[in-house]
């Protein structure tokens, strides 16, 4: 039970990675910088490729594929 309720918190977070960089990026990294800067194409990759990672180890985890 526990593995499939972590599935879904992978798949969520995934999903969040996934669709919304932009406000993944204001929430943990704008703070940290001095003036207007913007993210970089880079950041996006990455962390859409995390996202996926994750949506993949969640749909194991929650089909119970995984355990």
């Amino acid at each position: 039970m526990q593995a499939r309720i972590a599935g879904v918190a992978f798949v969520v977070i995934a999903l969040f990675l996934i669709a919304k960089p932009a406000l993944v990026w204001r929430m943990t990294e704008s703070w940290k910088l001095e003036g207007k800067r913007e993210r970089s194409e880079w950041y996006d990759l990455v962390l859409r490729i995390v996202g996926g990672t994750f949506l993949v180890v969640g749909v194991l985890l929650a089909f119970g594929i995984m355990r």
